[in-house]
């Protein structure tokens, strides 16, 4: 778990979230934790679910991941239009990069 690590050695508070006993099974990956659990330890760290089991190498801070959320509620044509400008100011930093 790649945040998990992290969460026992930066967070001293693990235990308000319910980790009050043989927390070292949990860092030494002998024990997972419980989905509640394991999501306020995400919460915690600002990372996904899915980061912290280790099935992504991508960590998407919270803004982000609201960001994302938010567009996909709007109508099709809002979605389309967020997602050109997007491509485009992303072509655009990718070009400069490489040019640097």
């Amino acid at each position: 778990m790649h945040g998990f690590r992290r969460f026992f050695t930066s967070l001293p508070a693990h235990r308000a979230i319910g980790f009050v006993q043989n927390d070292s099974f949990y860092e030494r990956d002998e024990v997972k934790p419980p989905l509640e659990a394991a999501a306020k330890i995400a919460a915690a760290l600002g990372v996904s679910l899915d980061y912290l089991a280790g099935l992504s190498d991508n960590q998407v801070d919270a803004a982000t991941l609201n960001k994302i959320i938010e567009i996909q509620t709007l109508n099709e044509a809002d979605r389309r239009h967020i997602m050109t400008t997007i491509d485009a100011l992303l072509r655009d930093a990718k070009a400069r990069k490489a040019y640097a």
